[in-house]
Parts: C-alpha cells; structure tokens; sequence
C-alpha cells in the first residue's frame, strides 16, 4: 500500500483521516468524529497501514499522527510525495464510502491482472465498474490505455476524477479541483 517510501518507512504527516478497525475511512476533522477516537487505539495509516492516533497539536488542530516508532523519517521531498499520497488515499477511500452508503458494491485497489484500479466494484446485474483518481498529470493517451486495459479485464464502466481537465470531454471523466472531500 506504501507508494511513497522506498523502504519501511512511512513518510507521511499532518494527516487529517485514517482507516478504522474494519477498513471504514475515518475523517477526524469533525468534532463528534475526534470525540467517538480520543483515547481509543485501532486506527490505521492510509497509506501504509501501520498503527495511527489521533493528537491535538499544539495550536489544537486536529491530527492522526504514526504510532510511536512509525513517525516521518525521509526527506522533505520525500514528505512532500507523501502528503500527495496521503491525500490520494483519503479521496479512494471517501470515494468508496460515499459508494458504499448509496448501496454501491466498492473496494479500493482490486486486482484484475491487467490493472488495478483505485476504486471497483460490480453492480447488482455483474456488471463491472471502477474509479480512477487522478491528481498527478497523465497524458490523455496513457488515460485511455488504463480505460481499455480495464474494459479488456471486465469493467464496463471506467469513471475518471481529475484534474486534467484537458481530455475529460474524451473519457467518462469529471474535473476536481481538490483532494480534500467536503
């Protein structure tokens, strides 16, 4: 799940949302949210799945923070991937709970051979559908390769969320302007 160390090492920080103990995304940022984890262990990093907590900082904001001995350990480049990543979690996984609470069949990162995509899932008639959140440029050919290779593996429906909003008229895409879900 760790896309952006290169070892054991997980580099992210100032995380505002983590996993609960069943895979339930769990955004802190609401305060009834912070009271219900305050004190309680079986968080989880989005991004490595190591053990989280939540924490005041000093100016009170809000945190999930790595448990003791998983802390930022990179670079400050290697940070800034990671909060890329970080946020790229976050949205897959509030993706696929907004799915899911609409009665939508969804798991983050199966895989079908050929790909695998952020989010999938199958409709109650078996037909295949997936998610693709995309924050980092991708050229519009590279995105239809992706779009194929997941129609070659049996998704029916490829849906795009983007920002590269120069070829959503092309693919079923839609434009964001955030990683932050509201």
């Amino acid at each position: 799940m760790n896309e952006s160390a290169g070892s054991a090492d997980c580099f992210a920080q100032r995380m505002t949302a983590a996993l609960g103990p069943f895979g339930e995304y769990v955004d802190i940022a609401s305060e009834d949210v912070f009271q219900t984890w305050q004190n309680r262990t079986g968080l989880c990093c989005l991004v490595c799945g190591r053990p989280a907590e939540i924490y005041h900082s000093k100016v009170r904001n809000l945190f999930v923070r790595h448990g003791k001995g998983y802390g930022p350990k990179g670079t400050a480049a290697q940070r800034r991937a990671a909060r890329e990543t970080f946020l790229h979690y976050r949205f897959k996984y509030w993706v696929r709970d907004e799915l899911r609470v609409r009665g939508v069949a969804a798991e983050v990162e199966v895989d079908l051979g050929v790909r695998k995509p952020d989010i999938f899932g199958e409709s109650s008639d078996g037909r295949g559908y997936s998610v693709e959140v995309q924050w980092s440029d991708l050229s519009y050919e590279n995105a239809a390769q992706r779009t194929a290779d997941q129609q070659t593996a049996g998704v029916h429906e490829v849906v795009w969320l983007t920002r590269n909003c120069d070829w959503v008229a092309r693919l079923p895409a839609l434009g964001i302007a955030s990683f932050a879900p509201t």
